[in-house]
């Protein structure tokens, strides 16, 4: 039995794809059809040199995005307890320039840890935003003072690379321990 049908034997019966089929199955048997349609995804992703399943896989996984938080603080008058509030979350694709690392170790401020899924947790710190320093010309001296606020916006912009990731806000006082205002997954 030939491997082809040709276009003048007997097999042949026009441009029927189920007759092709059929022939075919009888070439070949069953079970060798089926493991060969089985194994192929397999191989063809094994078939690149060097790359595994799981690496194509965090290829995907890992665009850089930037993402812009826009929050509300506010001072509770009555408690003298602070809140926090997610106005706008914002994420696009991109990376951030590197920036000089400036970190607060004194005072008033919030803390703000990026933890994402198998790396550690990336910490950074902003200016508390109800604290406010101002500086002024009195009487031909320089006068510094902290102002404190009831009420204030502000942004704070980052860096993340996997799909997973998780952002805790905390608040650090100068004469407390640091307290959670806020958990935002992303």
């Amino acid at each position: 039995m030939p491997l082809f049908i040709e276009k003048h034997s007997p097999e042949f019966r026009g441009n029927d794809a189920w007759l092709m089929a059929i022939y075919l199955l009888k070439i070949f048997p069953i079970r060798s059809l089926m493991l060969i349609f089985l194994l192929l995804p397999f191989a063809s992703c094994s078939s690149l040199p060097g790359v595994s399943t799981r690496a194509i896989s965090q290829v995907q996984e890992v665009k850089p995005r930037i993402v812009f938080l826009m929050m509300r603080m506010s001072r509770d008058i009555l408690s003298g307890s602070n809140s926090l509030e997610l106005v706008q979350k914002t994420i696009k694709d991109g990376e951030l320039k590197k920036q000089k690392s400036s970190e607060v170790h004194f005072g008033e401020y919030l803390s703000i840890e990026v933890l994402e899924e198998g790396t550690p947790p990336h910490t950074f710190s902003i200016d508390h935003p109800l604290v406010k320093h101002v500086e002024y010309e009195q009487n031909k001296e320089l006068v510094a003072k902290e102002i404190g606020l009831d009420k204030s916006e502000f942004f704070v912009r980052f860096q993340v690379h996997k799909a997973a990731a998780t952002v805790n806000i905390y608040e650090n006082t100068g004469n407390s321990a640091r307290k959670k205002l806020l958990s935002i997954p992303l």
